[in-house]
């Protein structure tokens, strides 16, 4: 008996999933579910392995940021999942002379923008850790606030991870992940040795909110 395998497709902003025949590239054989799907002008050709699950960009660019909060400023990082390369890592300071809210206010109005912007659909937010001695409040603020702006955004997904959260997501051990964010190792992205740890904390959280 023929293998089935799932297939899933990113498709103009929706996920849509099909069964498929292991093996095969005949659109005929697609199974479809839900009835909506694209039509065969525009699908490429499908070849199914045995693996469990396919994550595949179809039609259309999926986009993830992951963000690494300071008291100060927030860190983002922009990654083409389709490409497997960073867009873009930048960072958004907050002006000397604002208050708490207007410094809340600011964050979330330029994150969103960022969103739109690069037709993000996936987030991951690098969260402080619980056992950090000395957590910073103005941190913890604004990742709350940033959590409130994509739970109300147009988001497919996103996650709010500690380290270990990070690296399951990646599928790596958490013992691996510590030298990525001290440049000791190379994950193979380009200029990783020239970002600074803020920056390569983003890259990694934006690499994981593939599987948000």
């Amino acid at each position: 008996m023929a293998e089935i395998c799932q297939v899933k497709f990113w498709f103009m902003g929706e996920v849509r999933r099909f069964e498929a025949v292991a093996g095969s590239a005949d659109l005929s054989a697609l199974r479809r579910s839900p009835s909506k799907i694209p039509s065969a002008t525009d699908c490429a050709l499908i070849l199914c392995t045995n693996e469990a699950s396919i994550n595949w960009c179809f039609g259309g660019i999926m986009r993830t940021i992951g963000i690494r909060v300071a008291p100060s400023a927030v860190t983002f990082a922009v990654y083409d999942a389709a490409a497997q390369a960073v867009v873009n890592v930048e960072q958004i300071v907050i002006p000397a002379a604002f208050e708490t809210p207007d410094a809340l206010k600011y964050i979330r109005s330029n994150l969103l923008d960022v969103l739109r912007e690069y037709k993000v659909t996936r987030a991951g937010i690098r969260a402080t850790e619980p056992s950090a001695q000395n957590p910073s409040i103005p941190r913890i603020e604004i990742e709350g606030v940033l959590k409130e702006a994509f739970a109300s955004s147009d988001l497919e997904a996103f996650y709010v991870g500690h380290i270990s959260s990070i690296a399951s997501r990646l599928g790596i051990d958490r013992a691996a992940l510590k030298p990525m964010i001290d440049g000791e190792s190379d994950p193979g992205i380009e200029n990783w040795d020239r970002m600074n740890k803020e920056q390569r904390e983003a890259v990694l959280c934006a690499k994981g909110a593939v599987n948000a």
